[in-house]
């Protein structure tokens, strides 16, 4: 990742730092592995393969970033939750739908 030209390193950006830089964008973060899986599942559902998203996160076995990092989503598990949110939100009251949208 780049910044005004300077990669961001592990040293560069440290995980202490990580909330604090995502804060104002009104991100919440879950952390510097969190932040590592989110792109390795979003880079593999955009159709990268397992092997290129193993080398941008620069891991020495390929069956760690499987196992660990990417995180796919079956269409019909996204489908059957998405339908089953309005149930949910409508449990909750007409508050949960405001906070919602």
């Amino acid at each position: 990742m780049m910044a005004a030209g300077i990669a961001w390193t592990r040293t560069s950006w440290p995980s202490e730092s990580f909330g604090q830089r995502l804060r104002p964008s009104g991100c919440h973060g879950h952390g510097w592995h969190g932040f590592r899986r989110g792109i390795a599942s979003n880079l593999y559902a955009l159709g990268a393969s397992d092997k290129v998203v193993q080398r941008i996160l620069r891991h020495a076995k390929a069956h760690v970033t499987k196992e660990l990092y990417i995180k796919a989503l079956a269409p019909d598990v996204l489908e059957a939750m998405q339908r089953m949110q309005p149930v949910v939100a409508a449990l909750q009251g007409p508050e949960a739908g405001q906070q919602a949208n």
